[in-house]
């Protein structure tokens, strides 16, 4: 018979990922206030989007590591809540709502942020110009059909109350998560079903993502006369930022997706393996998102420094600052006017 895991065995893995969780919210809302004081006029539009990417991730990060922190126990498609609403009177059907709508929400954002880009180099005219109001209506379709969609289909094939005894043979360690009151699991079917969803969803993510990027690129070269040399320039290194944000964050969404996939369909055994790393590499995600904007952008890593020379007695220098790439060294450039004081830029439409 397997080893009986202990619910208070995870305790110091919980903690610490909650410890870690809110160190990660005080860097996601500090790269948050980065971008709401610190986008240049010639940024504006493509800020706000930002924005709105910046502020749900603060949110999927700090749900998934501490309000929600949902613990699942692959193969078995189910798991048990650990944060903070697991100890109110807050139904798990409500909390399961609140973490698919998080979830989807943040695909929404990071979709509108590369549709945006893909509208921001075409002409008007052109039969896919829309309004410049599309990666809104893109983030809400996302968040609120897509996911209430998905919501739907999981509290539609709950079935804890029939799997706490039904798997309990073939699953004798999981004894305690199948007794805890706020367990929510589904039958093996269904919980096929669901990470099948799962996987579509994630291929369907990586399908747009490479639908607009390289249409965008491909277009961005094939109107070089219609564009000037500077504006071309900033177009095509904002979306090759964008790409590399992207894959560093949405790395650490898709893998607990794959990863859980591959538990389920392989019947793998291993709990503290595989499912003690799943809340670690969502909380990741909102790190990875933050951290690469002042390392990647240069106009936030201009206006972080320039503030940092503010309180600090040593001044810092940009160029001492440049990763060993070139997007380290971009030069948005696009209508936009630096001074001649080393700190003091000045951009302008």
């Amino acid at each position: 018979m397997a080893m009986l895991i202990e619910l208070e065995d995870l305790r110091p893995t919980v903690n610490q990922i909650r410890i870690f969780s809110c160190i990660a919210l005080a860097i996601n809302l500090m790269v948050l206030l980065l971008i709401v004081f610190g986008t240049p006029k010639a940024m504006i539009q493509y800020g706000r989007l930002l924005l709105l990417y910046q502020i749900v991730s603060t949110l999927v990060d700090w749900g998934f590591g501490s309000v929600l922190f949902p613990i699942f126990c692959f193969p078995v498609v189910g798991g048990v809540p650990f944060g903070w609403l697991a100890n109110f009177d807050v139904p798990t059907d409500l909390m399961v709502i609140i973490g698919c709508t998080m979830v989807f929400a943040l695909a929404g954002a990071n979709g509108a942020l590369f549709f945006q880009r893909q509208q921001a180099i075409l002409p008007e005219s052109h039969l896919l110009k829309m309004t410049k109001h599309a990666p809104m209506y893109i983030f809400l379709y996302t968040t609120g059909l897509q996911g209430f969609t998905f919501s739907a289909t999981i509290l539609h094939f709950n079935d804890s109350e029939a799997i706490r005894y039904a798997k309990l043979q073939d699953y004798p360690e999981l004894l305690l998560f199948f007794q805890h009151p706020k367990y929510y699991g589904f039958q093996v079917e269904a919980g096929i079903y669901i990470i099948s969803m799962c996987a579509v969803y994630v291929a369907i993510m990586i399908f747009y993502t490479i639908e607009t990027t390289v249409p965008t690129y491909y277009y961005m070269n094939k109107v070089t006369h219609l564009l000037s040399s500077s504006t071309q320039k900033m177009q095509r290194q904002l979306l090759t930022c964008l790409c590399i944000q992207s894959g560093f964050s949405m790395g650490f969404i898709i893998s607990p997706v794959l990863i859980a996939v591959i538990c389920v369909l392989g019947n793998l055994r291993g709990f503290e393996s595989y499912n003690l790393i799943l809340p670690c590499l969502i909380t990741l995600h909102g790190v990875s998102s933050s951290l690469c904007i002042p390392i990647l952008y240069l106009p936030y890593r201009r206006f972080l420094f320039q503030k940092l020379n503010l309180i600090l007695p040593a001044k810092l220098s940009i160029e001492s600052a440049k990763v060993a790439t070139p997007l380290a060294s971009l030069q948005i450039s696009s209508g936009i006017i630096s001074s001649t004081n080393r700190m003091g830029i000045v951009y302008q439409a």
